[in-house]
């Protein structure tokens, strides 16, 4: 991957394909679309998704949010430290790991800002970077929302 973006590649996804990896990566390149006349709202996760990552093991799914919603701040805040300090590296990793973790809930524009975040650590380009972990922050607390008002497992 690392070759693959310093010879100029937009982004990079790694096999086995999974469509949802597929689906982050053309989101994080392509420019939003917003139409004022009219706003969808989708769900920051995927459900049938998050349930195919853990083979319909909803008390698993649970779990493993109940464990991210514990972790997540705690990354949000690495990433914060790690941009004012301009820690290229540091900010690829915690990226990455928040990036891994948001895989399983097929919450695809998190793991696009996550993934946009690590690619500029990866490549020490660093501007923008507190901009895109502004969204990331709102899409968190968005699917954090989520999944507290709602039944999404069931």
């Amino acid at each position: 991957m690392e070759r693959c973006l310093a010879a100029g590649m937009d982004g990079y996804v790694a096999k086995p394909l999974k469509a949802a990896d597929l689906a982050a990566a053309i989101a994080q390149l392509r420019p939003p679309v917003a139409s004022p006349e009219i706003q969808v709202v989708t769900p920051p996760v995927d459900i049938t998704a998050a349930l195919q990552s853990v083979e319909g093991d909803q008390e698993l799914l649970v779990d493993l949010f109940e464990m991210f919603q514990q972790d997540y701040p705690k990354q949000l805040t690495e990433l914060q430290d790690a941009i004012g300090a301009g820690d290229a590296e540091r900010i690829a990793q915690v990226a990455h790991s928040l990036k891994g973790a948001v895989g399983y809930f097929g919450a695809q524009t998190v793991h696009a800002l996550a993934y946009r975040l690590e690619t500029m650590g990866r490549q020490a380009e660093l501007e923008g970077a507190s901009a895109i972990l502004q969204q990331l922050e709102r899409e968190l607390e968005r699917l954090s929302t989520f999944a507290a008002e709602t039944n999404w497992v069931e």
